[in-house]
């Protein structure tokens, strides 16, 4: 099927750009909705010749419109032209993650990685509560976009299920097969994918995203495990520092190669992954408390500091009930930890550059002041060629 050209009109509305993308199921086409004049993804299947698939596109493409969340794309057209199925979605503009991650060369903020990984776990309930269950099948750095604003959107879904567990196509997805370093055992051995293959593999996603490292692959995971050898996934925090064991653990938890032992749910994930950066707070405060009382102990040179320093002394009872308080309350940091805004520019603290800025206030202010001095002056002088207004009384007689 030859590619379309730029300014093809279609529907008499759809009028193509160029092209964005392609890949063994289809195109995805920059194009201009004429009757709104917006920017659309125009999306074009590559398998209408076969009627089964065909159907079951459009019959998920109903699907999709329906679907309403600030993660994913608003689907908002479907139509068949020339015996070709298109779809056409809302134009998410930016880069994806595996862009941005190659020209930055190193690992997302760990706060930046937490925020989107929020959304996504929410974004991924309300896929797999809907009925039937909506399962992505192919989340990786490709299909994550990231908006001028620095927000996540999910593109690109592959399959679902209906409740007789039917697979049926999606959109333009991973649709006959999968990236074998984000997909799931069951997903490359067809056994039966669920709500756990989409956790393994955001889990992946996010390995590479905080690591700047693309994870082993299941298979080879598995091989090396089923030989007793240790498993070649590594902790991130052991190649990310910044990193908390407790989200590492987590992360590494919705990784296992045994459906059985990830999470249940992207709400169970959700709330591990949460609870984790909770903690990680908690360590956090309770080390800088230590810290302040530690610098007070030295200033005031009270002995008590200086017996714990040399003994090791015991932990206050402050402490202690901040260690005994886990789990820690649910910590909403999708509310709280959004991507940084750009730098603030670093004040000088150059004493050279104190002294100027100070003298160059003294003189704003003597001119300030001779300013208001010939202002007031030449008021005063010219009051005389003012003509007064007339007195109350005068003018009630009027």
């Amino acid at each position: 099927m030859r590619l379309l050209a730029p300014n093809a009109l279609l529907q008499n509305r759809y009028l193509t750009v160029h092209l964005i993308g392609k890949g063994g199921m289809g195109e995805v086409y920059l194009a201009i909705d004429q009757r709104l004049g917006s920017a659309v993804a125009l999306k074009r299947t590559s398998f209408s010749d076969e009627e089964t698939l065909g159907n079951a596109f459009e019959r998920e493409a109903r699907t999709l419109a329906r679907l309403r969340h600030p993660v994913l794309p608003k689907v908002s057209d479907h139509f068949i032209e020339n015996d070709t199925q298109y779809l056409v979605m809302e134009h998410i503009a930016g880069e994806d993650l595996a862009e941005r991650l190659k020209s930055n060369n190193k690992p997302f903020p760990l706060s930046w990685v937490l925020f989107w990984a929020d959304q996504l776990l929410d974004a991924l309930t309300y896929l797999h509560l809907h009925e039937p269950p909506i399962l992505h099948r192919d989340i990786k750095p490709q299909n994550l976009k990231l908006t001028t604003e620095n927000h996540i959107v999910l593109l690109d879904f592959g399959l679902s299920k209906n409740n007789t567990g039917e697979t049926k196509i999606t959109t333009y997805g991973s649709i006959v097969g999968y990236t074998p370093h984000y997909a799931p055992m069951e997903q490359i051995r067809g056994t039966g994918t669920d709500a756990r293959s989409d956790i393994y593999s955001l889990s992946a996603t996010l390995f590479q995203i905080l690591t700047n490292t693309v994870p082993p692959d299941s298979l080879t995971r598995a091989d090396v495990l089923l030989n007793d050898l240790p498993d070649p996934l590594k902790l991130i925090c052991e190649i990310n520092p910044e990193v908390p064991r407790a989200v590492s653990e987590v992360i590494l938890r919705g990784m296992s190669v045994s459906q059985e032992k990830r999470f249940v749910s992207a709400r169970e994930m959700q709330k591990a992954l949460r609870d984790a950066h909770a903690r990680g707070i908690d360590s956090e405060n309770l080390l800088d408390r230590q810290i302040d009382q530690i610098s007070l102990g030295i200033l005031n040179g009270t002995s008590d500091f200086n017996t714990n320093l040399q003994t090791g002394g015991e932990s206050n009872d402050e402490s202690v009930a901040a260690i005994e308080s886990y789990p820690p309350r649910e910590n909403k940091y999708s509310q709280t930890f959004v991507p940084p805004a750009a730098p603030e520019v670093k004040r000088s603290s150059n004493i050279f550059t104190i002294i100027g800025g100070l003298s160059a206030l003294f003189i704003f202010a003597i001119g300030a002041a001779g300013f208001v001095w010939f202002l007031t002056g030449s008021v005063n002088n010219q009051t005389e060629n003012v003509i007064p207004l007339p007195p109350a009384s005068a003018a009630n007689k009027v």
